[in-house]
């Protein structure tokens, strides 16, 4: 009773903490485990779909999309724990997470019906989407990544801080137009012309100084 008044919990409630907090890692554990089996074998799915394009020499370039595709749908499951931001990234991410979804689903029904030589060009859907959209998943998702980085918090923050800097170098810049167009900037120019006149002026009268006395002459 002492315990629960103090809120301090009993040697009986840490233990079944600690059971409960052992289960869960455990489910987590084997959950994990289940989506990498997961995404092996639609990722061999997806290897032999896009390597199908390519000479056998050439055929390992087919693990590039397959990662892409796979990879892309591991991070947008583990992002929103580690980097994805409430607001307008949280939600792309997780409409463009069910896409990929969607994609390696039919990337895998595609490649499936192809192994088994299962007839799936009565299906009008999947020959349509086997001619167009396996090839046009590629940069799709690659624009998923760039729609999801352009939402990034940080991402704009920069552009914010970009754009203040520009708006500060824009204010000076026509503080000061409007300062070289008033009378005491147009006297100042005037005198720095007579000046550099002057100058001139005086070095050139001094050239030719020097050429009467190279010549054996007095300037005089």
């Amino acid at each position: 009773m002492e315990d629960r008044k103090t809120g301090v919990p009993s040697i009986a409630e840490l233990i079944e903490n600690d059971e409960h907090k052992g289960k869960r890692a455990l489910v987590q554990f084997a959950a994990g485990a289940l989506i990498a089996i997961g995404l092996i074998f639609t990722g061999y799915l997806n290897f032999m779909l896009y390597s199908r394009a390519f000479p056998d020499t050439l055929k390992v370039l087919g693990l590039i999309p397959a990662l892409l595709i796979e990879g892309s749908l591991a991070v947008f499951l583990l992002g929103s724990f580690v980097w994805f931001a409430a607001g307008a990234q949280g939600a792309l991410a997780r409409i463009f997470g069910w896409a990929m979804f969607g994609i390696v689903a039919l990337n895998c029904i595609v490649e499936f019906n192809a192994l088994t030589n299962a007839d799936a060009g009565q299906n009008d859907f999947l020959k349509l989407y086997a001619f167009w959209g396996v090839p046009v998943v590629i940069p799709l998702v690659v624009g998923f990544w760039k729609a999801v980085i352009d939402a990034d918090p940080a991402i704009q923050i920069m552009r914010q801080k970009r754009r203040i800097a520009q708006t500060l170098q824009m204010a000076k810049m026509d503080a000061l137009m409007v300062a070289l167009d008033k009378e005491e900037s147009r006297m100042a120019l005037e005198l720095y012309g007579r000046r550099t006149a002057e100058e001139i002026n005086a070095r050139l009268r001094g050239a030719g100084e020097k050429d009467y006395s190279l010549n054996g002459r007095d300037p005089k």
